[in-house]
């Protein structure tokens, strides 16, 4: 029953941001070279949807880890939507774009019914409706993931299953989802301290301190923790021997101008002090969006901390949000819009503004995403 009126919810929504991409990919298709990045921008419109980031994944789809010359934009890649985009494109004989358009699409599908169920779970069919629509049209900016051909969608679907599944008991299933998400975006790690988090507090509220030894635990953690984080580091392992970067892909994003591994706090401070440490600098488009994201997504934050302690938002909620943001504020903030769009960053707004104000915001967040997308290609031919 739960399913079928998710799908019925979610269902519309989809088709709009089908629509919507649809749209996006003609029009781009019908201006060539309007936007940087001319080798990005061929002569269907399912390839310019899959600019910059699916362009380097379709890459690795047809020629596989450690082309040459292509050692650390391999590294950075993670294999299951390069896998998947090849398997699809032997059984369906499509061309690599629209392959990789479909399968983001689908997924998305399935991630936004994820969604609305585990609002659902928590709170009511009420707020998954709302849920819905804050995670499709994000006042983050960057909402533009959802209707190009970006691995984002299928990270979603992949954690937003694995919730529902330990929610629901399913800890081999659960297990076994986590461990694909691990190959679907660096974040996806969060989720294996997230589940030993939920399983700890679920002991311990069963069996008091006892619980901590009890065998179902172990069992448990060993399921939804230990495998997820053994194909982590299999990968991790496997990636850094083929490009022979050490712990790729994590190191390899000095190689795109961000910073090596450090204090998570450092970069916010650094940008959010940026007027302050520069005033006579005129502040770019990039860094404007970045403001705008970080702060947003501080608040936010704040809001869902507020919220666990007054039990009204789930704790693991929070901690998934936290441990997600961790690899993209270790490196710097760029990408933090993406970043936070695969969290509870954008959820937390159905908790500080009215459903009487939905048909107001909506639209803002439609806009922020076109923004984003339009003036940050225009001025420097990449997206945040």
């Amino acid at each position: 029953m739960h399913f079928t009126q998710a799908i019925r919810s979610v269902l519309p929504v989809w088709l709009a941001l089908c629509v919507s991409a649809l749209i996006l990919g003609v029009a781009l298709e019908r201006m060539p070279g309007v936007l940087e990045g001319e080798q990005y921008y061929p002569a269907t419109w399912t390839a310019n949807l899959a600019h910059f980031d699916p362009h380097a994944y379709l890459l690795v789809a047809e020629q596989g880890y450690g082309a040459e010359g292509r050692g650390l934009q391999s590294s950075v890649r993670f294999p299951l939507f390069p896998f998947l985009t090849r398997v699809a494109i032997q059984i369906t004989g499509w061309d690599g774009y629209t392959v990789m358009f479909w399968l983001t699409k689908a997924a998305l599908l399935i991630g936004l019914i994820g969604v609305w169920l585990l609002v659902e779970r928590w709170h009511d069919s009420e707020q998954a409706d709302r849920a819905v629509l804050y995670v499709s049209f994000p006042l983050l900016g960057s909402g533009y993931t959802w209707l190009m051909s970006y691995p984002e969608a299928l990270h979603l679907a992949l954690w937003t299953a694995a919730f529902l599944l330990l929610l629901n008991q399913r800890c081999y299933l659960a297990g076994l989802i986590a461990a694909l998400t691990m190959w679907s975006r660096p974040q996806a790690v969060a989720l294996v301290p997230t589940f030993a988090l939920m399983l700890l507090i679920e002991a311990l509220r069963e069996h008091g301190w006892r619980g901590l030894l009890t065998p179902a635990l172990w069992t448990r953690g060993l399921l939804v923790c230990g495998l997820p984080a053994l194909a982590y580091s299999a990968w991790l392992w496997r990636i850094s021997a083929i490009t022979e970067v050490p712990f790729s892909p994590f190191t390899s994003v000095f190689g795109y101008g961000r910073e090596l591994i450090g204090a998570p706090w450092q970069p916010v401070i650094d940008l959010l002090t940026t007027p302050f440490r520069f005033p006579d600098r005129v502040l770019t488009w990039e860094v404007q969006f970045a403001l705008w994201q970080v702060t947003l997504t501080l608040v936010l934050l704040a809001v869902l901390i507020v919220l666990v302690a007054r039990q009204r938002v789930p704790f693991a909620a929070l901690a998934f949000t936290i441990f997600s943001l961790l690899p993209a504020l270790s490196t710097g903030t760029t990408s933090i819009g993406r970043y936070a769009l695969l969290t509870w960053i954008p959820i937390a707004l159905i908790y500080v503004i009215p459903k009487r104000f939905d048909r107001a915001v909506i639209p803002v967040g439609v806009a922020f995403s076109m923004l984003t997308f339009f003036v940050l290609n225009l001025s420097r031919g990449m997206i945040p």
